[in-house]
């Protein structure tokens, strides 16, 4: 049998300002593969479920979130690879987190699977610092077998005549010149994915002393609509549906604040693309919210993005003395303004059952400047948020990482304090938001992911960080489109419900 001598291998990519887990098809996958496609150089795709399922790891009774997302090449993944004669291999995640319905690999993982592979391999590491990548990759087994390291962009790696391994700035001319190119990751795919979609690179505030936008000091730029409309449209074609307009840290600062051409955006996308299924955005920064054109872009999103959005604001901490010792833009009083903005045009209910837009906050344990009164702090603000009679998307509350991203717990007790700080949040905060967020009898549609566990269906809808479903005493089939009665609350990120309609896979 014919192998393509080239591989792209997806290890995975969880960045601040990027997604590629799945059910997320990220940005350095897609431009690879459309770098590829303009070099008229034909691909397979793998991912690491793939090699997994082929080394003999199947599916159980329980879904094995291990194996969930193998390709139509996972019978021959093995060969694919020993056959490669280029292996192109992302990875790099930000934290350690169970997620949903995949599971990255160890860098150990990854060397197991190739250390015997004849093929030159080059490892795009998304996390890279200038010519770093995490601290203790030189002393691992992979070290020894990776021929080269290329941080930032795919596309400019494998354009550009360069020998440079630091590709972190964007070469948006060159990927306009790429953006109609076909996606052939997508055609080799059994399960439908949320396309990750650049908008720009660099961060409008870019102080925040824990964050990898500070060491990076990558100056904003984004792309022109068209161009983002061009490649919307080239995985559109392919049978795409579902698309989030991400890979930057602030939304809300997209070409410098310009209303117009986040209408241009927003409006184009619609049009070039009847039939999307999806469209959400990701990170915004609460100060934008507040600044003149705020009120407008939360307008725009709301009039063309789809039900259940979520503006995530990272505003990591309430108490003033923490931000100011991080180096976070902007002060708490803020912060509240932000939400009442986005709800006063978001809140309103869709089509599918979602509010169409809410603000997502994110909070972090173990800043320098906290105390113990930081959590009293926290929690007075949550307390604010809920007694006005605001709704947010979510909540995530976890624990400092370094711009590696590595987590470290200085001690025991000092995780028993985060712990009691999270259980507070989620007990006093989260579940009773859930509760009016997701009110008993709501019907929510549209969901897809399917994982099984211990005779129980958990559901997700294909967007950003959508609420998840258990359907009691059911085995749901994976990627149908299920529409569902909200009939209680189980934990945070977690509801009850029953089975209002099914649809065959789209």
């Amino acid at each position: 049998m014919n192998y393509s001598k080239t591989v792209i291998l997806d290890c995975y990519t969880d960045e601040p300002s990027g997604y590629g887990v799945r059910p997320y098809l990220g940005t350095h996958q897609i431009h690879l593969a459309q770098a590829l496609s303009y070099k008229k150089e034909t691909f397979s795709y793998l991912t690491i479920d793939d090699l997994r399922y082929a080394n003999g790891e199947k599916e159980t009774e329980n879904t094995n979130i291990r194996t969930l997302n193998t390709t139509k090449n996972a019978d021959d993944a093995l060969d694919i690879v020993t056959n490669a004669e280029t292996i192109y291999i992302i990875m790099g995640c930000f934290v350690e987190y169970k997620y949903f319905s995949c599971e990255p690999p160890s860098i150990e993982e990854v060397y197991e699977f190739l250390r015997n592979a004849k093929a030159r391999k080059i490892l795009f590491y998304v996390l890279g610092v200038e010519s770093n990548i995490c601290a203790n990759y030189p002393s691992t087994k992979l070290a020894q077998i990776i021929d080269q390291i290329c941080i930032g962009n795919t596309y400019r790696f494998v354009l550009e005549n360069s020998s440079s391994e630091n590709f972190l700035l964007p070469n948006y001319n060159l990927l306009d010149t790429i953006s109609s190119q076909p996606v052939h990751i997508i055609e080799q795919l059994k399960f439908p994915i949320l396309a990750e979609i650049e908008t720009g690179t660099g961060c409008n505030t870019p102080t925040c002393s824990y964050c990898i936008e500070a060491k990076r000091h990558i100056r904003p730029t984004y792309r022109e609509p068209d161009s983002i409309i061009k490649q919307i449209k080239a995985l559109y074609k392919s049978g795409v549906r579902h698309f989030r307009l991400g890979r930057q840290p602030n939304f809300f600062h997209y070409q410098y604040n310009s209303t117009e051409k986040l209408n241009k955006l927003l409006s184009g996308i619609r049009e070039t693309c009847p039939a999307i299924q999806t469209l959400h955005i990701d990170n915004v920064n609460m100060n934008s919210v507040v600044e003149p054109h705020g009120r407008e872009f939360v307008k725009l999103v709301t009039k063309y993005c789809t039900d259940g959005n979520v503006a995530p604001f990272g505003i990591e901490s309430f108490d003033d003395n923490v931000r100011r010792a991080t180096h976070i833009f902007g002060y708490s009083d803020k912060i509240m303004k932000a939400i009442e903005i986005v709800n006063e045009y978001g809140s309103e209910i869709g089509a599918n059952g979602f509010p169409k837009l809410l603000p997502g906050i994110n909070l972090m344990h173990g800043l320098p400047g906290q105390t113990n009164n930081t959590h009293f702090v926290n929690m007075a603000f949550l307390e604010k948020i809920y007694r006005n009679n605001l709704q947010t998307h979510r909540l995530f509350y976890r624990y400092m990482t370094p711009a590696e991203g590595i987590i470290s717990f200085k001690e025991t007790k000092d995780l028993d304090y985060y712990n009691k700080c999270k259980k507070e949040i989620m007990d006093s905060f989260v579940i009773p938001m859930q509760n009016r967020v997701y009110p008993i009898g709501r019907q929510l549609n549209g969901f897809r992911e399917v994982v099984f566990e211990n005779g129980n269906s958990f559901l997700r809808t294909l967007g950003t960080c959508s609420i998840k479903i258990m359907v009691e005493n059911k085995k749901l089939i994976p990627y149908n489109m299920y529409n569902i009665r909200v009939i209680g609350t189980i934990e945070p990120k977690l509801l009850k419900g029953e089975i209002i309609k099914e649809k065959d896979n789209e």
